[in-house]
């Protein structure tokens, strides 16, 4: 039962309006940003100059290449951009998951006592989760090719995982989060608009470059530069990931149990 419910929300959210949504954002955010950066800026500094400033550009493009094989730097940009994007434009997908059935009358299914709220909600919660993740993994293959080229051109290696990896560890947590969080609050309120409105402030908030605290569920690092530099701050980053990654299945137990109730299950 739960193979049957993941798979017919995973169908659903590919034929939804709600999915062009997060594909346009996703690859708004991808093609004015990361991209924008990429044609204003290139890759490799191969102008003539011999000033000052050409130089640093020098040292710095060579240590990116020795510490991060050239990806894993942009790799960390294109996690930046993508994020934000994500960070509110998931909720679209997530916010009426659980209050979709009722108002096409599926009554029977929600509230019967042979799907357990646990497989009910989780089928739904990873199919959602899988939707964005999807979107997001093309996009990174799209940027590898690019980088791939790159490489092809320069003779410079490159890391074929990285924008991978960055997805995982740095996008992956913040899409669970926006998911389990609009799960609890539209089965608190009963309504889809209330999560997007919090979600909304919430977003506007943790979109501040300024620092990555525990408080806030996007993670910014909207430079190119060497690992070195940001090494820093990879612990901070790495202790929030964890956090909203275990909070992220804390409010899915917690709309499970609310969405139990709801069923009349005590």
């Amino acid at each position: 039962m739960f193979g049957k419910i993941f798979f017919k929300e995973l169908k659903y959210q590919f034929t939804s309006l709600t999915i062009i949504i997060l594909i346009v954002s996703t690859f708004l955010f991808y093609d004015t940003q990361f991209i924008g950066d990429l044609k204003r800026d290139w890759v490799k500094p191969i102008s003539p100059r011999t000033d000052t400033k050409a130089v640093e550009e020098k040292k710095e493009y060579e240590a990116i290449l020795k510490e991060d094989k050239v990806t894993n730097s942009y790799a960390r940009l294109f996690a930046d951009y993508i994020g934000i994007g994500l960070g509110f434009f998931m909720v679209f997908v997530t916010a009426f998951t659980l209050v979709r059935d009722k108002r096409y009358g599926s009554n029977e299914l929600i509230y019967t006592r042979e799907v357990s709220s646990l497989k009910y909600v989780g089928g739904k919660y990873l199919a959602d989760v899988i939707t964005a993740l999807i979107i997001v993994l093309v996009v990174a293959g799209h940027a590898t090719w690019l980088f791939h080229g790159f490489s092809k051109l320069t003779g410079d290696s490159i890391s074929y995982t990285a924008f991978y990896k960055y997805t995982i560890l740095w996008i992956l947590p913040t899409i669970m989060f926006v998911a389990s969080l609009s799960y609890v609050l539209q089965v608190v309120f009963d309504n889809g608009i209330v999560p997007i409105i919090i979600q909304f402030i919430y977003w506007m908030y943790s979109i501040d470059i300024h620092n990555n605290q525990i408080t806030k569920y996007i993670i910014r690092f909207n430079e190119i530069a060497p690992y070195s530099q940001f090494q820093p701050l990879e612990h901070t980053i790495f202790v929030n990931r964890i956090f909203y990654t275990l909070l992220s299945i804390v409010l899915l137990f917690v709309a499970v149990k609310l969405w139990d109730r709801k069923r009349g299950k005590f």
